[in-house]
């Protein structure tokens, strides 16, 4: 499942006929549409293709042609939905899809090495990089011009304008 992406993730069912909240990880509005197919992310993948998606109190809805009843959905729940990674969009100068962040090395401006991006929060005002520091602190930093000033995915690194307190606590 190398080059496989996890676009969605199955939620809880909802009432009797198979249909299951899924939650979107995707930037592509029209991802969740009417015969739009995925892989799971489980060991033995299975193919799932959508019949219908609608919106529901704010959150996504779908029937899956496959599953008819709450058990057959129940069953799929924190299932992955999974796409090529060639069937992302393309991205803009300056955007990084989080998996090419993940594993990163942090440098400072100095160009020494203080940690690893573990994880990247998208959303809220600005995303933010997980950091685990070479001390085992873990921290997060928003991802912005101002603190990540450079960004090498090729090179394997991002650097890092480590103000006072972002990755060490202030002195007391």
């Amino acid at each position: 499942m190398d080059d496989r992406v996890i676009v969605g993730r199955i939620g809880r069912a909802h009432g009797l006929a198979g249909e299951l909240y899924v939650l979107s990880e995707s930037d592509a509005s029209d991802r969740f549409r009417s015969g739009a197919v995925f892989l799971t992310d489980e060991e033995s993948p299975r193919q799932l293709e959508i019949r219908s998606s609608r919106q529901h109190q704010a959150r996504l809805l779908v029937t899956f042609t496959d599953v008819s009843n709450r058990t057959d959905a129940e069953s799929l729940r924190g299932v992955g939905l999974t796409i090529a990674a060639d069937e992302r969009r393309q991205l803009g100068d300056e955007e990084y899809w989080p998996d090419e962040l993940v594993g990163l090395t942090v440098r400072d401006l100095a160009g020494e090495s203080v940690g690893t991006i573990t994880g990247v929060e998208v959303g809220g005002p600005q995303d933010r990089l997980t950091v685990l520091s070479a001390d085992g602190r873990q921290a997060l930093v928003p991802f912005v011009r101002a603190l990540v000033p450079e960004v090498n995915v090729a090179g394997g690194w991002v650097v890092v304008d480590l103000i006072e307190g972002l990755l060490n606590p202030p002195p007391e």
